[in-house]
């Protein structure tokens, strides 16, 4: 029996040690694609930035000319006539050149997909730029949800963190948040904790969590914001059968 008892946890101990292994690896995963991600927006907006650069430089270039041609068209009326048919039509051909280079780099900028995070990738990124600018510590663990759950959930999962980080630093005082993550075979599960404060006594509901409770009952789920041992605790739950089909 202590044999028994004694292979049961060490298969436990293994079991364990395999799904953190696992969550590092898929939480590692997530990063380097979210940093792929993040390369690629970059790379979008500097070429934005060259497209709007060439664009203020023809525009440019060809409404100077123009106007100079405008300027010489004054002094040629009283100077010398004849040539004004000539100056005329050397300045339609700078305006028509310029409406065609400007047709062009437009349709560039036309054909550049939008680059909108959804889902995970822009918690993500509202994670980073959260941090950067508080300097507060936020850890995100993605669990095993994927990257995006639908227009719908994902606009309350994103809601749900940004109301988590707004109270962790208006309310709590935090120093650090932790976001955690998780999909079972019948819910979604959220939380965001920090090391603030805590909730005090009698604290009426706010604007943002009301807010938040009706985002979540218009999916069927619930939030609940308590105190936890070392801060505050928002946490999240959503139906998953509701919405989605199980693999």
């Amino acid at each position: 029996m202590l044999l028994y008892r004694e292979k049961v946890i060490d298969l436990t101990k293994t079991l364990d040690a395999m799904v953190a292994t696992v969550t590092k690896l898929s939480n590692a995963n997530r990063a380097f694609q979210l940093y792929a991600d993040t390369i690629e927006l970059q790379s979008r907006d500097d070429e934005r930035n060259l497209i709007a650069r060439e664009l203020h430089d023809v525009i440019g270039y060809a409404l100077t000319n123009i106007a100079m041609g405008m300027n010489a068209g004054n002094i040629l009326l009283r100077v010398n006539s004849k040539e004004l048919p000539r100056l005329l039509e050397e300045t339609r051909h700078q305006a028509e050149d310029a409406l065609v280079e400007s047709r062009k780099i437009l349709h560039r900028l036309r054909s550049m997909k939008n680059a909108h995070p959804q889902g995970l990738k822009a918690v993500f990124h509202m994670c980073r730029t959260f941090q950067e600018v508080t300097g507060i510590k936020v850890n995100v663990n993605y669990g095993n949800l994927p990257w995006t759950l639908g227009d719908e959930i994902d606009d309350v999962i994103y809601r749900f963190i940004q109301e988590g980080l707004t109270n962790a630093i208006r309310h709590g005082q935090a120093r650090s948040i932790r976001i955690n993550f998780w999909q079972t075979e019948s819910e979604i599960r959220l939380a965001v904790v920090d090391d603030g404060k805590g909730l005090m006594k009698n604290t009426s509901e706010g604007i943002g969590l009301t807010g938040m409770r009706e985002r979540f009952a218009s999916v069927g789920g619930q939030v609940n914001l308590a105190n936890a041992f070392e801060g505050c605790e928002l946490r999240g739950v959503i139906p998953f059968r509701r919405h989605f089909h199980a693999d």
